[in-house]
């Protein structure tokens, strides 16, 4: 404690600012440190992320990152899910939060645990399906008809 006290004096002596208590960080507040401090400084795009926090992790926003547990990622999944959303998305969403909380760590704004080895993400399926329309049956089956009998039989 004492030399946390002194490093604190020191450091308001030469007019550094003090860094957020590591215990007490909000993931809002971590998401603007990671934008501005890593995102912004290093030239990588924020668009895809900012849409994600301003959206589906609104929720999290508020809460101290100690306070993001397994239990409330499944949460936040399982209302994602319910709303319709993609596994991808959902991977993207929990990713972000991975990824911030990451970035504070080797940053030493916060100590606490990190849940996502606990997290089981649904493998993304980016297979597509189409069905032909009506019209485009209708002229597979012509060709068909055109070019062999017994395959359009």
């Amino acid at each position: 404690r004492a030399r946390l006290v002194n490093e604190a004096k020191t450091n308001a002596a030469m007019g550094e600012a003090a860094l957020p208590r590591a215990t007490n960080i909000t993931l809002g507040q971590a998401w603007e440190h990671y934008l501005r401090d890593w995102l912004e400084a290093n030239g990588k795009t924020t668009g895809p992320d900012l849409s994600l926090i301003r959206g589906h992790l609104k929720p999290l926003c508020a809460l101290p990152l100690q306070q993001i547990t397994a239990h409330r990622l499944d949460q936040l999944m399982g209302e994602m899910r319910a709303a319709g959303k993609s596994a991808q998305t959902i991977r993207h969403a929990v990713g972000l939060v991975r990824r911030v909380m990451r970035r504070m760590r080797m940053w030493q704004l916060y100590r606490g645990p990190m849940p996502f080895e606990e997290v089981d993400l649904a493998q993304a399926n980016n297979a597509r399906e189409r069905f032909l329309t009506p019209q485009e049956a209708r002229a597979l089956l012509d060709e068909l008809k055109r070019r062999s009998h017994q395959t359009w039989l």
